[in-house]
């Protein structure tokens, strides 16, 4: 039927959060897992790609509505099944599985769980089965959404938020739908489209914060409950608690996922924490992308240009994205291979404007201003003004511009967010004058963070 999937979905996500809540293993998380869903690839490559020494799997079949749900537990070395069982339930009486398979998965490993344990397992998660499905519809939602740019990405956010808000209805303890329903208020005040509505930005600001304080509230996880706090500080008009949540989580063992706070400490203060940090969710979490782009700009912003090449080729080879190729390209540049980086430019990219971008950023750093400004104004001329950001305009050494971007994002609400990306894909220290983004300036002394960023590549045409 065509809610069958996303119910096998479900109870996949629920075993493997069952799983992930013991302190004596380590579980690969949810994108990566999911990575190899409906491919026919062998126990033995996906652990090699995930790092793991045993896998999982199993499936759910339907007949009305009655489920018979397989599982066994696979040695990834040698193929050998240390264990397997299959259970017959009704749609409604499922909710169980998961922590049955759980424990006898832990108990096949020689996890042995106490009562407080086993009850957690037990009582967590969803049990609503249209909530079940509605969920899993979000997350897919969400994905193909962020596939997308400009309007398009927005409304599909939307849609993503529809099934989120059902969720809610039906199980409002449940923290990751409250924490997956911000995304669509950050990009809808981050995108140009509606900047110029003043009272919407301010209610989706609003119901942004809402959402995180919910998902603080219901947080299963100590992980869970500290992302969502650096997720809402993060939008806050006050940085103040910084410091002390990014500490916390640098501590955590939890694996959770990042999306708007995580590149602060990797761009702006790469000290070992955030390295260690970004070190333990890769490993968690390794077939997914921004924890790969993370790790190489924390390794770039220490001075390691090395290991930051290094993340940016193993990433490449696990999960090719775009924005890893960028991590690539600068890498090669910090280390004056520029051949390599002009190769590495084409890698996984089809726009004409992110290429062109690539080819005027590699005259740039060559110190060639003739084919840098050429380049400049073919893309002026092709694609309009709103391509090029202030990291273009500082390696082109155009510092009146840099600044003028930089004042103009500072005045809108979240600008910060697109400072602090700007910072990080210039990899030029100080891309503009702080005194031009005094709101930004602000957030910075509050969460006492160091100015200018580090400059891993030395850029000709900039002289400030």
């Amino acid at each position: 039927g065509p809610n069958d999937e996303y119910f096998a979905d479900g109870l996949t996500e629920e075993i493997l959060n069952s799983l992930a809540r013991l302190p004596d293993l380590l579980v690969t998380a949810r994108t990566s897992a999911f990575a190899f869903k409906g491919l026919d690839v062998s126990v033995p490559e996906i652990a090699d790609k995930l790092g793991v020494a045993h896998v999982v799997e199993g499936s759910v079949r339907r007949s009305g509505e009655q489920l018979r749900i397989t599982a066994q537990l696979i040695r990834a070395s040698d193929g050998f099944h240390l264990w397997s069982d299959a259970y017959d339930r009704s749609s409604a009486d499922s909710f169980g599985v998961q922590a049955e398979i759980a424990e006898k998965v832990a108990a096949a490993l020689g996890v042995v769980l106490d009562q407080q344990q086993l009850a957690k397992m037990r009582t967590s998660g969803l049990r609503n089965p249209e909530a079940f499905i509605a969920y899993q519809k979000g997350v897919e939602a969400a994905a193909l959404a962020h596939e997308k740019t400009g309007r398009d990405q927005i409304e599909g956010l939307a849609v993503a938020n529809q099934y989120y808000e059902r969720v809610i209805e039906l199980e409002p303890g449940f923290s990751a739908a409250h924490f997956a329903h911000t995304d669509y208020f950050v990009h809808f005040v981050l995108a140009e489209e509606f900047s110029d509505n003043a009272e919407e930005v301010a209610r989706a600001i609003e119901l942004a914060n809402r959402d995180f304080a919910n998902a603080i509230k219901t947080a299963e996880t100590e992980g869970d409950r500290l992302n969502a706090a650096l997720e809402q500080a993060m939008i806050s008009n006050s940085w103040r608690r910084m410091p002390e949540l990014i500490s916390a989580a640098a501590q955590s063992s939890d694996c959770f996922h990042p999306s708007w706070w995580g590149s602060l400490p990797s761009i702006l203060d790469p000290s070992g924490d955030a390295l260690a940090f970004w070190q333990r969710i890769q490993a968690c979490d390794p077939i997914n992308f921004y924890a790969w782009v993370n790790l190489s700009r924390t390794q770039m912003g220490r001075g390691d240009i090395q290991s930051a090449l290094d993340a940016a080729l193993r990433g490449m080879e696990v999960v090719p994205h775009r924005q890893l190729v960028d991590e690539l390209f600068m890498a090669y540049l910090a280390l004056g291979r520029t051949e390599e980086a002009q190769a590495a430019s084409l890698r996984h990219t089809y726009e004409e404007d992110r290429l062109l971008r690539r080819r005027m950023t590699l005259a740039s750093a060559r110190g060639d201003v003739a084919e840098a400004r050429e380049l400049r104004d073919r893309i002026l001329q092709q694609f309009g003004t709103e391509l090029l950001g202030i990291s273009h305009h500082a390696v082109l050494g155009e510092h009146s511009q840099a600044n003028r971007l930089a004042a103009e994002w500072d005045a809108r609400p979240l600008g910060f967010l697109e400072l602090l990306d700007q910072i990080g894909s210039c990899k030029c220290g100080a891309p503009f004058d702080l005194e031009m983004a005094p709101n930004f300036a602000r957030l910075m002394d509050e969460a006492n963070l160091p100015w200018p960023p580090p400059s891993p590549i030395n850029w000709p045409l900039k002289d400030w």
